[in-house]
C-alpha cells in the first residue's frame, strides 16, 4: 500500500515543513502542504517580535548571504508540489512580517507554478501567532474547521 501523506507546521515548523518538502528527491507521496503562520525568509524572522526572542542566541552569526541560501524558494516548493496543494494560514493579528512572508510565498508560488499547485492562503481572524495553534483544539473555532476541511480534501 503507498501511503499518502500532509506535511504541516506552525511557526518555525512552517518552514521545515516547506523545506523538507522543497528538498525531496521524490515528493509524490506528499499529497498537500499546510503552513501555519510560518517564516520562510530567515532574514526577515529576526525583525518580528518572535525572531527578536531567539536573534541573539540562533541567528547572530548568520550572515545575510547564508540567511538568503537558507529561505524557502518558492520555484522548488511548486515543482515539488507539482498537480498537488499548498494552503498557507496567517493569523490576523501575526505581525506585519509574518503576513508579508506568507504573501510573498503564495504569490511566488503561483508565479512559478501557474494553475499547476493549488495555493491559497486563509486569513484567520481574530487569532494571533499562538492562538491560531490553540485554537485547533476546538472544532468549532475557525482555525480547527478549515484544517479539517483541508485535511479532509485527499
Amino acid at each position: 500500500m503507498n501511503a499518502v501523506f500532509t506535511v504541516s507546521g506552525h511557526s518555525a515548523g512552517a518552514y521545515l515543513a516547506a523545506s523538507a518538502v522543497s528538498n525531496l528527491e521524490d515528493p509524490r507521496r506528499i499529497k498537500q502542504v499546510i503552513l501555519i503562520s510560518g517564516i520562510y525568509e530567515l532574514g526577515e524572522f529576526a525583525q518580528t517580535s518572535e525572531g527578536r526572542n531567539i536573534h541573539d542566541t540562533f541567528l547572530k552569526n548568520l550572515k545575510e548571504s547564508d540567511a538568503e541560501e537558507l529561505n524557502i524558494c518558492p520555484k522548488k516548493l511548486a515543482n515539488a508540489m507539482y498537480r498537488r496543494r499548498v494552503t498557507i494560514f496567517i493569523a490576523e493579528n501575526d505581525s506585519p512580517k509574518f503576513h508579508q512572508q506568507a504573501d510573498n510565498l503564495q504569490k511566488a508560488i503561483i508565479e512559478a507554478a501557474g494553475q499547476a499547485v493549488e495555493c491559497e492562503k486563509l486569513l484567520i481572524r481574530d487569532d494571533d501567532h499562538f492562538s491560531i495553534i490553540q485554537n485547533m483544539q476546538d472544532r468549532s473555532c475557525d482555525p480547527a474547521r478549515h484544517l479539517l476541511r483541508r485535511l479532509r480534501f485527499f
